[in-house]
């Protein structure tokens, strides 16, 4: 799963889903079709309730209808019946929250679940199973610091079950569904705040999390994507010594262990991190070294094992969210800009050109976007 974040500021959520229609357009104008979902998040006046769509056959984002719920730092999924589900976060005025939503796409609404989550979470990392469930694990809870507990959701009954507790609490850790079906967890913060190189394995056959070998950095704002390899590159984020890294290491499902790749061009914390369609991964955004918005952008080729820097988005973006569309493009939008203002602008990037172009403004401007790959 893909994380872009800025430091004790909350997410927003992006998805990229397949092809649908918008409810409420005529028969002579056929609706937008959707390719990326923003739920929640924090606009300037706080947690936001406004959910909108990108199209890029319009290249428009498009307003939908609103959470029940107004969600910083939600964990949101696409489950494999196509519906959304939103889970956690906080409003704004309360501890985080325990209740959870679904987003119908064939309706443009929410629904309020009638469940609600073992254990309230603010921004926990949220990962779907390849048995449908969704493992959602860590996040603040309820007295600030860092949660161990892990639960399910079951799409079928629409309840969410305690499963076995990480071996550490995490917050703004990474994880990655392998291809074996385990779940690597990663990084984040531990209960006192400490940035982790400590890593562990989900296995949803036991149901328990067991320790690997450790990263070569402790990493928080880390970003994770699985190669076509089958490898984990985890990339990036900030060390125990509170320093922003440029190093990068590979997790090897097989041994169990990570080693040292490449370091990126750029030091950085809060990016995004892509798997193109030819096996190479963007690098965009994030916050640098000064602790300022980038707008720098590299590639990694698994098989020189380095990165090189691609063209640089049109304006630098903190802690944005990134989907790969299904015309190869990549969408990387909001966060915050040079100024550190919340941004509402977005990028695209074209593959084919290794450069970008400008996207359309987002709706509403949204700060530190949570990204779901597909």
């Amino acid at each position: 799963m893909l994380k872009a974040r800025f430091q004790s500021l909350p997410l927003v959520l992006i998805l990229a889903l397949g092809a649908t229609a918008c409810g409420g357009s005529s028969s002579s104008s056929p609706a937008p079709v959707q390719q990326a979902l923003i739920v929640g998040g924090v606009g300037p006046s706080g947690p936001v309730a406004q959910a909108e769509a990108y199209s890029s056959s319009l290249n428009v984002f498009s307003s939908l209808g609103s959470l029940h719920t107004p969600r910083g730092d939600p964990a949101a999924i696409l489950l494999q019946n196509g519906q959304v589900l939103v889970a956690g976060g906080y409003d704004g005025t309360t501890a985080p929250l325990a209740s959870a939503e679904l987003y119908n796409r064939a309706t443009g609404t929410f629904t309020q679940l009638p469940a609600q989550m073992t254990t309230p979470r603010d921004n926990p990392a949220a990962i779907l199973l390849d048995n449908g469930e969704v493992l959602i694990t860590g996040g603040f809870g309820p007295d600030g610091t860092a949660l161990a507990s892990a639960e399910l959701y079951n799409a079928q009954t629409q309840q969410f079950t305690a499963t076995g507790s990480m071996t550490s609490p995490r917050e703004g850790q990474v994880a990655v569904v392998l291809g074996n079906g385990q779940v690597l967890v990663a990084g984040g913060i531990n209960s006192a705040g400490t940035p982790l190189a400590s890593a562990e394995i989900y296995d949803p056959a036991s149901g328990s999390f067991t320790a690997v070998g450790n990263m070569s950095d402790s990493r928080e704002d880390a970003a994770a994507v699985l190669l076509n390899q089958g490898q984990v590159l985890v990339t990036g984020g900030i060390d125990a010594n509170a320093t922003t890294v440029a190093s990068a290491d590979l997790y090897n499902p097989s041994s169990q262990s990570f080693t040292a790749t490449g370091a990126m061009v750029t030091a950085r914390r809060g990016h995004t991190a892509t798997l193109l369609n030819n096996g190479q991964v963007l690098i965009a955004g994030g916050f640098v070294t000064t602790g300022l918005p980038t707008s720098a952008a590299e590639l990694y080729n698994p098989a020189r094992g380095g990165f090189t820097a691609t063209g640089s988005m049109t304006q630098a973006l903190g802690a944005p969210v990134a989907v790969l569309l299904p015309n190869n493009e990549v969408l990387v939008a909001g966060g915050l800009d040079a100024n550190l203002a919340i941004s509402a602008v977005s990028n695209l990037y074209d593959s084919s050109s290794g450069s970008f172009s400008p996207g359309p403004n987002l709706e509403d401007a949204r700060i530190s976007m949570d990204g779901v790959g597909l």
